[in-house]
């Protein structure tokens, strides 16, 4: 008679324990996700950008979005040929020279972006510079994903 009694309650006890598993998943809040033209409408808002300098700013997107795209694949080939060294039977002689190579097109990379902000520096008048300045002092917090805040419309 005893586990005729317990069966039933530790189902329903596992039951309910799935339920709030599923209900956990489905509830909770997600991780904010943010897309190049969220990044750009808060700039555009926070530098107070106007009509001309917007026209100019998106160029400088498209263009360091390009020369990120091409590094990114030359780094993703070199990934590549990394990793395929495990089919040459141990025979690791280019691996350091790889290595350096990705250290090499990531450090390009970080260059790129770094360059992106001094342009938008110069596209800034003297009224936007404290603006810019106050930016650039949040921008670290973006790397961060538990500090978002710095993408938002202040």
């Amino acid at each position: 008679m005893e586990k005729i009694k317990f069966l039933p309650i530790i189902s329903l006890g596992l039951l309910i324990i799935n339920m709030i598993k599923v209900a956990f998943v489905f509830l909770r809040k997600p991780m904010p996700t943010f897309r190049h033209e969220v990044i750009r409408d808060v700039i555009i808002h926070r530098l107070k950008l106007d009509e001309a300098r917007i026209k100019v700013y998106d160029s400088l997107i498209r263009s360091r979005q390009s020369d990120i795209n091409n590094k990114e694949k030359q780094l993703l080939i070199l990934k590549n040929n990394l990793f395929e060294m495990f089919k040459s039977d141990g025979n690791y002689v280019k691996k350091d020279s790889i290595i350096n190579g990705i250290g090499i097109k990531q450090k390009a990379i970080e260059n790129i972006r770094f360059n992106h902000f001094e342009k938008l520096e110069l596209l800034c008048i003297p009224d936007q510079i404290t603006d810019f300045e106050t930016f650039m002092s949040d921008v670290a917090s973006m790397f961060n994903p538990k500090n978002l805040s710095v993408w938002s419309l202040k």
